[in-house]
């Protein structure tokens, strides 16, 4: 039995849905869960909770819609960290104990959902598991930590690399440095295939590289790099598709294989009848 196709949204796709396609949202979203299984990428959770958090209380419940459109209408499937979903997809390779298993921003995904109010993320949530007179907290200070942590690594990266002092490697080099952080050493025949998997975030990391080198780069307003790069792991599964409103994104990968596999929101929504809003 062929596997139905996925689709992760990005951020900027659930936010221009949610904000500039309301009167047609829910014939938006039906349309997409009738074609796709909707699946949740952390990185989108972090972004839209940090939405949440610095957003204000009068907005609360289009913050919330957000959650909803990026959850899909099945039960709610969050798929692992970038790198260790694909090291898993592509060669069954497993990651013990990421930071936060899917299990937990399934709980978290519902604690938002189940708030009536911005202030009972911290004060407490009932939902369906709690017991009687339980409520649950959301911990955004943890999902903030890795942010800010991965955020902070990519910067030191992009000013070695500003420097001179660290060079952009080949396909097959990228595939393996992914690999080696995450505790795994490949063979040639791994390299080879993990390195075809990972070509969009390739080429994007590539010409991002070049950017850093010999372009004016400002790291404080590029933080964004970072997640796209990030997001652009999961197309290392053949069965999956990102849905976004990045421009500029899709042309990072225009030489890539798997470029057809991201999806832009205007594009997406003209090709299946819907009026354009934005």
């Amino acid at each position: 039995m062929q596997r139905k196709r996925e689709l992760l949204l990005d951020t900027n796709a659930c936010a221009k849905l949610v904000d500039n396609y309301w009167t047609d949202l829910a014939s938006i979203v039906k349309q997409i869960n009738r074609e796709f299984r909707v699946v949740v990428s952390p990185t989108t959770f972090i972004e839209l909770l940090n939405g949440v958090i610095n957003g204000r209380a009068e907005y609360f419940e289009n913050d919330k819609e957000k959650f909803r459109v990026m959850a899909g209408t099945r039960e709610i499937k969050v798929l692992l960290p970038p790198t260790s979903y694909a090291l898993k997809t592509v060669l069954g390779l497993h990651v013990s104990s990421p930071a936060l298993r899917p299990s937990e921003f399934r709980r978290q995904i519902g604690i938002v959902l189940h708030a009536r109010t911005r202030e009972q993320l911290e004060t407490g949530v009932k939902t369906p598991q709690d017991w009687r007179n339980s409520r649950t907290r959301l911990h955004a200070g943890i999902h903030r930590a890795k942010h800010q942590e991965g955020v902070a690594g990519h910067n030191n990266l992009m000013q070695h690399v500003r420097e001179g002092s660290v060079r952009f490697p080949t396909q097959e080099g990228f595939a393996r440095g992914l690999a080696k952080n995450h505790g795994y050493t490949l063979d040639d025949d791994q390299t080879q295939r993990f390195a075809q998997a990972l070509d969009a975030v390739y080429q994007h990391d590539k010409i991002l590289n070049q950017r850093v080198r010999y372009d004016k780069y400002n790291f404080e307003k590029q933080q964004g790099d970072w997640i796209d790069g990030g997001q652009l792991i999961y197309l290392s599964d053949p069965a999956l598709c990102i849905l976004t409103d990045d421009k500029k994104l899709r042309g990072r990968v225009e030489k890539s294989t798997q470029k057809d596999r991201l999806l832009l929101l205007r594009e997406f929504l003209k090709v299946r009848k819907f009026p354009l809003r934005h």
